[in-house]
Formats: structure tokens, sequence, C-alpha cells
């Protein structure tokens, strides 16, 4: 076998094995990416750190209850974020007005954010359009609770 020959050969054969350890790789590689990372710690002392948020409605009472459970041993931070949107209709005529310009009713990210103000909880900051809904959050149409 001339050198030329062998030479070809050894190039034909490095070039396969490229190939083949390309194949092994971008397989492994694509089962990495599939993999899901586990937010696991180990500590000395076992700490069940663990919450979960309930949204409860009551469509007789029409009374919304949301609030955080904390099911571990040491106390955790909750953030929730409340959004408002409301549309009314006048008498006559056939399409709704949203209450604060710009929100539409399908898309979540333009209602607006509930942001209390910090003095009393029932009532809606003068932050951006947030206090637009406090002519409408103590609507009784007439009726009133004792207290």
């Amino acid at each position: 076998m001339t050198p030329e020959k062998k030479n070809q050969r050894r190039l034909r054969n490095l070039a396969f094995l490229s190939l083949l350890l390309l194949a092994v790789g971008g397989t492994f590689a694509f089962q990495a990416f599939n993999q899901r990372a586990i937010n696991d710690r180990l500590n000395d002392v076992q700490v069940n750190v663990g919450g979960r948020v309930h949204d409860y409605y009551n469509r007789d009472t029409e009374n919304k209850d949301i609030f955080v459970e904390n099911y571990g041993e040491r106390p955790i931070m909750a953030r929730i974020r409340l959004s408002e949107f409301l549309e009314t209709r006048q008498t006559g005529e056939t399409d709704f007005t949203p209450l604060v310009s710009g929100s539409q009713r399908d898309q979540l990210d333009s209602w607006t954010t509930w942001i209390p103000s910090p003095d009393d909880i029932n009532v809606r900051a003068n932050i951006g359009n947030s206090n637009a809904f406090n002519r409408y959050s103590r609507l009784t149409f007439g009726w009133s609770r004792q207290g």
C-alpha cells in the first residue's frame, strides 16, 4: 500500500470517527438540555420550607378570599399582585367602555394593579390608575350592614 493511500484511509477513518463522536455528543447534549433542575438544599438540619396560595370564590355571596398558607417550619414571604378591570355601558348604548382607557378584558397585562393607600388598606392609593376604582369600591345600592 502506498503512503498516499494510507493517508487517505487514515483521513477517512478520522472523519468517520469524528462524525460518530459528534452524533453521540449531540445526543447527550440534547438529553442534558431536556433535564429539569431541582432546587434541593442539603442542610445539617432538615427544614420543611413551603407555602401555597389559596384563592377561594363563593358564587352565592360573591366573596373572594385570597391567602397564603405556610405549611413549613420557618416564616415565608409571599408577594401577591392583584389587578382590576371594569367596563361600563350606559343606558341605550351597545358598546362597553373600560374605566381605565387602554385596558382590555382579554389582555391581563393591561389591567390596573391594586395599590393600597399607606393609611387605609381599603382605599386605593393615588398612584397611576389605581385610584380610578375608589368610587366603585364602596357601592351598596341602597343596602348597608350594621356596624
